[in-house]
C-alpha cells in the first residue's frame, strides 16, 4: 500500500474524515511523541469513549470509581493522541476532575476541529470548567464555522451551549449568532432544531457535574 494512502487511512480511522484549512489550523497543541500502549487504551479509553457520545449512565459507577486514579499525566497523554476516542476521553476526564489547567489545550483542540466527534465533548467540558472561557471559545468557533456550510461539525450544539451559558445575560447579543445559524442551515437545505441540542447540552453537562461532585 502506498505510504500516503496508508497515512490517509490511519487519519480517517482516527477521526480526521475532513482536513479543514482554517484560521485555527496553526494553533499549537500538545502532541505525544509516541503511540499509546494498548493496555493504556484498554484501561482508560475503551470502556468510556462510546458512552461519552451517548449517555454515561451505564458507566457512572466506573467513572466515579476510576476518578481518584486519573492523573494529570493520563489526561495529557489522552489529549495528546491524534484520535477522537482518546481526545474525547481525555477531555471528559478533565471535566470530571475540574482540571482548570487544561482549558487552553481543550479550547485550542476545539477550535482546530482536527477529528470528528470530539468537538461536542470539548464544548461541554469547557462549559463545565469555566463559563467565561467557554463563551469566548464558542464565539470564535461560531464566527468562523457558521460561515462554512460545507462543514457539518458541532455548530448546532455549540450554539445551544452559547444560548444556555448566556441565557441570564440580558445584554448579550445572542441574536447575531442565531441569525448566522439560520443562514448556515439554509445553505445546507436544513431547518434549525436548536431545542433538541439545548436539551442534549444540558443533560451532558449535568452528567459531568454529577460525577465531579461525587
Amino acid at each position: 500500500m502506498p505510504e500516503d494512502l496508508n497515512e490517509l487511512m490511519k487519519r480517517h480511522s482516527a477521526g480526521a474524515t475532513v482536513v479543514p484549512k482554517t484560521p485555527f489550523s496553526d494553533i499549537p497543541t500538545y502532541r505525544n511523541s509516541s503511540p499509546l500502549d494498548p493496555d493504556f487504551l484498554k484501561k482508560w479509553v475503551i470502556p468510556f469513549y462510546m458512552k461519552i457520545l451517548n449517555s454515561v449512565e451505564d458507566v457512572k459507577f466506573e467513572l466515579k470509581a476510576i476518578k481518584p486514579h486519573v492523573t494529570d499525566s493520563v489526561v495529557t497523554k489522552l489529549l495528546g493522541d491524534f484520535n477522537w476516542r482518546t481526545r474525547s476521553t481525555g477531555a471528559y476526564f478533565s471535566g470530571i476532575l475540574n482540571l482548570q489547567d487544561k482549558i487552553e489545550l481543550i479550547g485550542n483542540l476545539f477550535l482546530k476541529s482536527e477529528v470528528c466527534y470530539a468537538g461536542e465533548t470539548y464544548a461541554i467540558v469547557l462549559a463545565t470548567l469555566n463559563r467565561d472561557a467557554a463563551v469566548e471559545y464558542f464565539e470564535k468557533y461560531l464566527d468562523y464555522y457558521l460561515t462554512c456550510p460545507q462543514y457539518y461539525f458541532e455548530q448546532d450544539i455549540v450554539l445551544a451551549g452559547l444560548k444556555t451559558l448566556t441565557a441570564t445575560d440580558i445584554s448579550y447579543n445572542f441574536h447575531r449568532f442565531q441569525e448566522m445559524h439560520l443562514e448556515y442551515k439554509k445553505s445546507q437545505g436544513l431547518v434549525p432544531d436548536l431545542d433538541r441540542y439545548v436539551e442534549r447540552f444540558n443533560r451532558m453537562r449535568k452528567e459531568i457535574e454529577e460525577i465531579r461532585s461525587f
